[in-house]
C-alpha cells in the first residue's frame, strides 16, 4: 500500500450510488486523478462536504496507478472559496478554470507550480479584488500556456496577425504579493480592436492547437 498526502482541488463530481460518490482531483503531488468516495453522501459521514467542487482538500489515498478510481482514506477540507461560490460571474469563471485543469492534464501527471498558481488565481477570484473576470481569465491562460510548455509570444498565427502585446510581466505577477502585484500588472494592450472576449478565444484556440501538435509528435514516436 503506497498512502500518499498530498493537498488537492475538486474540479468535479457525480453521485455513483445513493452513498457514494465519484470525483475528480487535481492534485499537488501526484497531478489528476479520479476517486471513489464511499458513503461520503451518508449524512453522518466525516467525509460529507469535503468533497465539493472547487473546494481546496488535504488527503490522505492509496495510489495506484493501475486502478482507474484511487482509494481515499482521510480528508480535510482547507477553503470552500464560499465567496466564489455565491457570486454568479466568479462561479462562472471559476468553473472554466477547472475545466481548463481537467481538460488539458493527462492523469498523474504532476506540475506543482501549476497547481499552487491555480489555487492563487481561485484565491484571488474569491477575494475582494477589482480585477474583471476578463483580466483574470486572461491571467490564467497566459500562465498556463507556459506550464503547458510553450508562449504565446512564441506564436506566429493569431498573435502576430494582431500584433498583440502584454504589458504585463507573468513572472513578477507570480510571487509572496500576489493579489497587488496582480492588480498593478494586469493591464495589456490589445491593437486592431480587438476585444476581451476575442483575445480569451484565440488563447483557447493557440493552447488546443499547441497541445494537438504536442500529442501528435509524441504518438509519433512511441
Amino acid at each position: 500500500m503506497n498512502k500518499i498526502k498530498t493537498r488537492a482541488l475538486v474540479l468535479k463530481g457525480f453521485r455513483y450510488s445513493e452513498s457514494s460518490k465519484i470525483v475528480t482531483l487535481f492534485t499537488r503531488s501526484c497531478g489528476k486523478f479520479s476517486a471513489l468516495i464511499k458513503g461520503v453522501r451518508r449524512q453522518n459521514s466525516k467525509l460529507s462536504g469535503a468533497f465539493e467542487t472547487f473546494n481546496l482538500i488535504e488527503i490522505i489515498y492509496d495510489k495506484n496507478q493501475k486502478k482507474e478510481l484511487q482509494k481515499i482514506f482521510l480528508a480535510e477540507c482547507i477553503n470552500e472559496f464560499s465567496a466564489l461560490k455565491n457570486d454568479l460571474g466568479k462561479l462562472a469563471l471559476g468553473y472554466k478554470i477547472l475545466d481548463y485543469i481537467n481538460s488539458f492534464n493527462e492523469e498523474f501527471d504532476t506540475n506543482t507550480e501549476l497547481f499552487d498558481f491555480t489555487v492563487k488565481i481561485l484565491e484571488l477570484i474569491n477575494s475582494n479584488c477589482k480585477m474583471e473576470t476578463e483580466d483574470v481569465n486572461i491571467l490564467f491562460l497566459e500562465k498556463l500556456s507556459n506550464y503547458l510548455g510553450f508562449h504565446f509570444s512564441n506564436s506566429k498565427n493569431y498573435f502576430e496577425t494582431f500584433n498583440i502585446n502584454f504589458a504585463f510581466n507573468i513572472n513578477e505577477v507570480y510571487n509572496s504579493n500576489f493579489n497587488y502585484a496582480v492588480e498593478k500588472k494586469s493591464e495589456y494592450i490589445l491593437k486592431d480592436e480587438l476585444s476581451k472576449k476575442q483575445l480569451i478565444e484565440i488563447m483557447e484556440n493557440e493552447i488546443v492547437c499547441n497541445l494537438g501538435i504536442a500529442k501528435k509528435l509524441i504518438t509519433s514516436k512511441i
